[in-house]
């Protein structure tokens, strides 16, 4: 979260602060045009890190609840969705759904914005439907969507930890404390 803190500040303090900008060279076009690429990139990079910490979350359930058979044995997060659902009680449509979705923006944000699947796919998640046509940029990866995608991470996994099933788990150990250096102890 840091670097995107840092980024919101550098956006605050400096970006929008028209001192900030050279008057030689520089159109008020190229000033807003970088504006608008710079709040692109923090936004992807915001979504990226949270999706990433979501993924780290559900693999480290899943590693609890099923011990990977091979130290290192990669296992393709919509898997690990699909199994972790489950242990969940009740319907966990929405929650598929939603891997899915967010794993296609991921993509689509590695791809500079385009949409680069095999085919069109169509989510429809709750009342809002999301379109993505092969070869084309997708128009909602904005904050909003951002902001949208968050709320669902995190209810969902307040909803999975809250879970009669994997709440049942005594201890789920965070598989970065295997790690050399850890614990880290502060100097």
């Amino acid at each position: 979260m840091g670097t995107q803190l840092m980024g919101i500040r550098l956006f605050r303090d400096n970006i929008l602060n028209e001192d900030f900008w050279p008057k030689s060279n520089w159109t008020e076009e190229d000033t807003i045009r970088s504006i608008v690429d710079y709040d692109l990139m923090l936004g992807r990079t915001f979504f990226t890190d949270m999706f990433s910490t979501f993924e780290y979350t559900l693999r480290s359930l899943l590693d609890a609840i099923e011990p990977p058979k091979s130290k290192g044995q990669f296992v393709d997060i919509k898997q690990v969705c699909e199994r972790l659902s489950k242990y969940m009680e009740g319907d966990s449509t929405i929650f598929l759904t939603l891997i899915d979705l967010l794993r296609t923006i991921r993509n689509v944000m590695h791809n500079n914005g385009i949409y680069l699947g095999k085919n069109d796919k169509y989510i429809q998640l709750g009342d809002k439907f999301y379109t993505f046509k092969v070869g084309e940029p997708v128009a909602d990866r904005n904050w909003a969507m951002t902001l949208f995608a968050s709320e669902l991470i995190t209810s969902h996994t307040a909803a999975f930890v809250r879970d009669k099933k994997i709440s049942s788990y005594e201890h789920i150990k965070d598989p970065l404390t295997d790690w050399q250096g850890f614990p880290y102890t502060f100097p």
